[in-house]
């Protein structure tokens, strides 16, 4: 009988500890934003069809934005931060890099670059970009989402330290999916849509 509740006991601590050392599953997911790609001919930039020279000279992002989390705002004043959903790559250095990439689609652009850039380079207009918001607005995994950008801008002529002009954008798209890419389809989406009002109001400023 003894034998018998030792071999049990036996079982139960080798069930146990298995169940203990089992290596935990990791479901970390990781994303980044990808604007539609064109040819360049160097990392810096490129020269297009249009007229327009356009210098970046940055893109402030704000610190809430500034992690490898991927965040979602439940409401307006409740934000979360996925651990499982992260950026492949950090925000501040996708966001720019993709903003000169839409540039460069914009038929009206010629050349578009982010600084730092040769001292010699001279561009029609230049900005300083300050995003004030990049996220999705919603509660609930179902629930309708109003993916939102808005930033302020700064354009300069030349090498002047004031600006010439100051722009505040905003956009929202609704996302009806639940999907995290389709979020971040729509948060391409409005880079695009900021590298086209840049490039229309640089043509009115030249």
């Amino acid at each position: 009988m003894r034998i018998s509740y030792l071999l049990i006991l036996g079982a139960f601590v080798l069930g146990l500890s298995g169940c203990v050392l089992r290596p935990k599953t990791d479901d970390t997911k990781f994303y980044s934003l990808n604007v539609a790609k064109v040819n360049d001919n160097s990392p810096d930039g490129r020269i297009g069809s249009g007229n327009l020279s356009i210098g970046i000279r940055s893109v402030k992002i704000p610190n809430y934005l500034d992690t490898p989390r991927i965040l979602f705002r439940n409401d307006q004043n409740k934000i979360y931060y996925s651990e499982r959903l992260r950026w492949a790559e950090p925000l501040k250095e996708t966001f720019p890099r993709g903003l000169v990439v839409a540039l460069q689609q914009d038929p009206s652009v010629k050349l578009a670059m982010h600084a730092p850039w040769d001292g010699r380079a001279v561009f029609d207009v230049e900005w300083r970009i300050e995003i004030l918001r990049f996220e999705s607005v919603g509660s609930g995994r179902y629930a309708e989402k109003n993916v939102t950008l808005e930033a302020l801008c700064y354009a300069y002529k030349g090498n002047e330290a004031n600006p010439v002009a100051t722009y505040r954008y905003s956009w929202k798209k609704v996302v009806t999916e639940s999907e995290v890419e389709y979020i971040l389809h729509a948060q391409e989406d409005l880079i695009l849509a900021l590298a086209g009002k840049i490039a229309t109001d640089s043509k009115a400023l030249k």
